[in-house]
């Protein structure tokens, strides 16, 4: 009978140890395939200084071409002016916009790499104006505090980021729009709600 018992025993044993296996290993994947975790991926890109894994799970075409024209209208909505209703205005801003995407990319990259911004001091429009908006975000006043999914829906999700900005002491939930990669993992498209997080 004791036989029997210690079998009985090892085998409830064995199977407690593959069920928690089990849990463990769908937890993980299930974990990788989240936003959240893609959102991890990119925090450790930069801190790893590895522009590669940055560059596939960031779309900075889309999320720079959109964040210009947010911070167009929450300029325009601060100021109380109506720049976008000038044509002549809304054209030249718009004839900005390749060049200016294009300097935060290299801002972006250079940072990623971890590398001082360029030496060559182009004092031109649009650089400047990268590095207004890339000053008005504050990225590095902010402190992430929470990261939670609020929609999926096939292959596009909403993400709230909680930050704390230290400059103003508040908190603030930045939106975040992800799409999924063929691999599972999800790529940073774009900031849902840039206009109001410029206005506050």
């Amino acid at each position: 009978g004791a036989v029997i018992m210690s079998n009985c025993q090892k085998k409830i044993g064995i199977g407690v140890i593959v069920a928690i296996l089990c849990a463990v290993a769908f937890y993980f994947l299930y974990w990788i395939k989240t936003p959240v975790y893609s959102l991890n991926i990119i925090k450790e890109s930069i801190q790893k200084h590895d522009t590669t894994t940055f560059e596939k799970h960031v779309d900075m075409d889309t999320l720079y071409v959109k964040a210009f024209d947010d911070s167009i209208v929450a300029m325009s909505r601060i100021q109380g002016d109506d720049t976008l209703s000038n044509p002549f205005a809304a054209g030249i801003i718009q004839m900005l916009k390749p060049t200016v995407v294009s300097a935060l990319k290299q801002q972006t990259i250079e940072f990623v790499k971890g590398e001082k911004e360029s030496s060559n001091k182009q004092t031109n429009e649009a650089n400047n104006m990268a590095k207004g908006m890339k000053d008005k975000v504050a990225v590095d006043k902010s402190e992430l505090k929470d990261i939670s999914v609020i929609s999926k829906d096939g292959n596009e999700s909403i993400v709230s980021i909680k930050i704390y900005n230290k400059q103003l002491t508040k908190d603030f939930n930045i939106k975040v729009k992800m799409t999924k990669l063929d691999d599972g993992t999800w790529k940073l498209r774009e900031i849902s709600n840039l206009v109001d997080f410029l206005i506050e």
